[in-house]
This record gives C-alpha cells, sequence and structure tokens, in this order.
C-alpha cells in the first residue's frame, strides 16, 4: 500500500514537472532555461517517493498495512 501512495506521488509530481516543461517550451530566454531547469528537477525528485514507497514496502515497515 506504501508503494501504491508514492506512485500516486510520484504521478502527480511527474505531470508537474511534465506541464512546467510544456510551458516553458513556449517562452523564450532566461525564463525558457529556467523552466527546463525546474522540470528536469522536478523529474529527479519524482523518483525519490518511489525510492522511498520500495524501501518501506520491502523492508516491512509500512504503517498503512502488508498489502
Amino acid at each position: 500500500m506504501c508503494f501504491l501512495m508514492s506512485l500516486i506521488l510520484a504521478s502527480i509530481i511527474a505531470a508537474i514537472g511534465y506541464l512546467v516543461l510544456v510551458s516553458s517550451g513556449q517562452t523564450e530566454g532566461l525564463i525558457r532555461t529556467g523552466g527546463m531547469i525546474f522540470s528536469v528537477w522536478l523529474f529527479v525528485i519524482s523518483v525519490m517517493p518511489l525510492i522511498g514507497g520500495a524501501y518501506v514496502t520491502l523492508s516491512g515497515k509500512c504503517p498503512m498495512g502488508p498489502f
């Protein structure tokens, strides 16, 4: 159950990163560069809940139950 919740969180963060990437692609200059960097940062951050959810699930420390 913990991995499922972390998967949902990671999907939301990745979707926000994709929206930032698309919207920054339509601009010019420094805003475009900043948007690209921010979207890549969001994609990297979206991996963190997956790693944490997998660790908690596989170690058996999930407070939601053994599902």
